[in-house]
């Protein structure tokens, strides 16, 4: 018979208290997260992974998941930066995303020296990648920060079965186990398994976070701002997905597919204006095009979605900001300086001129985004 822990009438400590001494002594833990029932050993504990792998009869390469106790705690051995890492675990951790990620020297040396060599071996490929996950559940996170230790855990059942823990330990041939019951999981299915490979991020498996949310969290939105988005923010918009392809090793037209949605408006602008003829010469002149370029107004619901709005002027940065000063930390003059001086009507050489001081200004800013 299994020990049965009820969250709600034993509460939290009694519970946590209870797992932590089953965990301990090197028996596997039921316990719960907000997708399925798991079965829990301790990362370090080789016994109890043993114990484990007995249980779910597995003689092959498992690629035990580390579960974390606070997002942080993957810097332990993830220490080179990464933005779509950092961008993904911000957003989505803690949560039912499993991140598959590879480890440089020192992050396989500090992991091989905390699970021991066979472990490690069980656990980081031959590619050196490991996969990490924070759950959402936050009496599971209170027991892997008291351990001090990642848990290994895999699902008691899969599918329906397995988000309630009547339904999970029903007809399984388990050893007696201590089993924590805090209701049904919230998500349907396993976490999501994604692949973090430098800029790029690929799903391994579908699962409870779909493919739409990790695109629309994922997706950075930099809002180039002058007046009437006809000669200087158009220009800026061009001069950054070239800049930033070129970093990315990417077409611009892929810079979309890699989370950059790059554009442009105008706080006094209306709709469907073209560039001017001598912006479209010089983007021209610089490998871009604006010959598609419509002009759009810097509406609020552009401005709110953004990561960041670069304005031409100190001008314009204050008349959007008497309009939504909650946007206040959002929005810079791309020059922290000096404005942008509106080059139209003048002469092919101020626009020249304009766009060389725009680039400047725009690696500048990148480069920092990409730090």
């Amino acid at each position: 018979m299994h020990d049965i822990i009820q969250l709600e009438q034993t509460g939290e400590p009694q519970a946590i208290s209870q797992a932590l001494a089953a965990l301990r002594s090197g028996s596997p833990a039921v316990l719960p997260t907000e997708t399925l029932y798991a079965l829990a050993v301790p990362a370090i504990q080789r016994d109890a992974i043993e114990k484990l792998r007995k249980i779910k009869q597995l003689d092959s390469f498992p690629g035990w998941v580390l579960h974390l106790a606070r997002p942080s705690h993957i810097t332990h051995w993830v220490r080179q930066p990464n933005r779509v890492l950092d961008r993904l675990i911000d957003k989505l951790w803690p949560g039912p995303l499993a991140l598959r990620i590879a480890l440089d020297e020192s992050g396989r040396l500090a992991l091989r020296e905390m699970l021991g060599p066979l472990t490690f071996d069980e656990t980081v490929d031959a590619a050196s990648k490991v996969t990490f996950r924070c759950p959402d559940h936050p009496l599971t996170r209170n027991i892997i920060e008291e351990l001090g230790t990642p848990l290994i855990m895999i699902g008691v059942k899969p599918g329906a079965a397995g988000r309630r823990l009547d339904t999970a330990l029903a007809d399984t041939k388990l050893p007696s186990l201590v089993a924590i019951d805090a209701g049904p999981g919230r998500y349907s299915g396993s976490s999501t398994l994604v692949e973090v490979t430098d800029s790029r991020w690929t799903i391994l498996r579908a699962g409870a976070i779909a493919e739409r949310t990790i695109r629309r969290v994922m997706e950075r939105t930099i809002v180039f701002v002058c007046s009437g988005n006809t000669c200087r923010s158009p220009m800026a918009e061009q001069i950054a997905k070239i800049i930033l392809s070129r970093r990315l090793g990417a077409a611009p037209e892929e810079l979309a597919e890699l989370g950059w949605n790059i554009t442009s408006a105008g706080v006094h602008a209306g709709s469907g204006a073209p560039a001017t003829a001598e912006a479209r010469a010089v983007i021209r002149e610089l490998g871009g095009s604006l010959e598609k370029h419509r002009s759009r107004p810097a509406t609020a619901d552009l401005l709110l979605r953004a990561d960041l709005v670069l304005t031409m002027t100190e001008a314009l940065k204050q008349e959007i900001l008497d309009t939504l000063p909650s946007l206040k930390g959002k929005v810079r003059r791309l020059d922290p300086d000096s404005d942008v001086i509106d080059p139209i009507g003048g002469p092919m050489d101020v626009y020249r001129q304009t766009a060389e001081k725009i680039q400047r200004l725009v690696e500048k800013r990148i480069e920092e985004l990409l730090a």
